[in-house]
């Protein structure tokens, strides 16, 4: 199945210098940076907190022409209807892990089998930091910051997520399901969907000879979206990549 390709932003070019007319007179409270970002006075507590609040701090005019140019691009990688559920309640990168006790005395008394990826991990979200900003903050790639997480949770020191969302995506992207289970977990399908998705992928198989992926199968089936899969599939290969913002 072909990937979605990264979105292009014709209306950010990070390398260009935003100089106001010499007829208008620079404000106290704003500059811009040679990146064409503004500059705030106030920074954030973290990397991204920063990064979004150089974007919040621009002129409306700058921030209505973001909006609508990443509105159209998500509208390009995923239906409208999973547009629409993309709410800060079932949002990976924006849940914020909880401590349980373990996790708590883990961090007061440091154990010498518990890797240091682990505390650290446990010291971010004693802080109550997100997964976003975790993620930001330690250079880490989603991939690696959900196989830990998935990992923590089962050992019990982070308690799980309340939300099905939530947890069904943070075990897709850390390697622990495939798919055709993120999408039943999530309730993007049903059991019963899953089940005549592999029931027609086998027929394929052993009447036509051809593999088929369960992504493809359950588009033809009408059950899925094709853009959701493969906005999902674009997920998952970006998860793997570390980003770094640039002030």
């Amino acid at each position: 199945m072909a990937m979605l390709p990264p979105s292009q932003n014709p209306n950010l070019h990070p390398q260009a210098t935003v100089s106001p007319s010499p007829s208008v007179a620079k404000t106290p409270e704003s500059s811009f940076n040679i990146n064409g970002i503004l500059t705030p006075q106030t920074s954030g507590e973290t990397q991204l907190d920063h990064l979004l609040l150089s974007i919040n701090s621009l002129p409306l005019w700058i921030r209505q022409v973001i909006y609508t140019d990443l509105r159209d691009a998500l509208e390009k990688e995923m239906s409208a209807k999973t547009i629409k559920t993309l709410d800060k309640q079932h949002f990976l990168q924006l849940w914020d892990p909880i401590l349980a006790t373990r996790g708590k005395n883990e961090i007061l008394n440091p154990s010498a089998n518990v890797s240091k990826d682990v505390q650290q991990l446990l010291k971010f979200c004693k802080n109550g930091l997100n997964v976003a900003n975790i993620c930001t903050e330690l250079h880490w790639t989603l991939e690696k910051c959900c196989i830990l997480l998935c990992d923590t949770i089962a050992t019990g020191y982070i308690e799980p997520s309340i939300s099905l969302t939530i947890d069904a995506t943070m075990r897709y992207l850390g390697n622990k399901t495939r798919l055709g289970e993120y999408l039943v977990q999530s309730q993007r399908i049903t059991e019963e969907d899953m089940e005549q998705a592999l029931l027609t992928q086998q027929y394929i198989t052993v009447a036509m000879g051809e593999r088929t992926n369960i992504g493809e199968i359950l588009v033809r089936l009408e059950l899925v979206e094709q853009e959701d899969v493969e906005a999902i599939l674009f997920l998952k290969e970006e998860s793997s990549k570390v980003f770094r913002t640039q002030m």
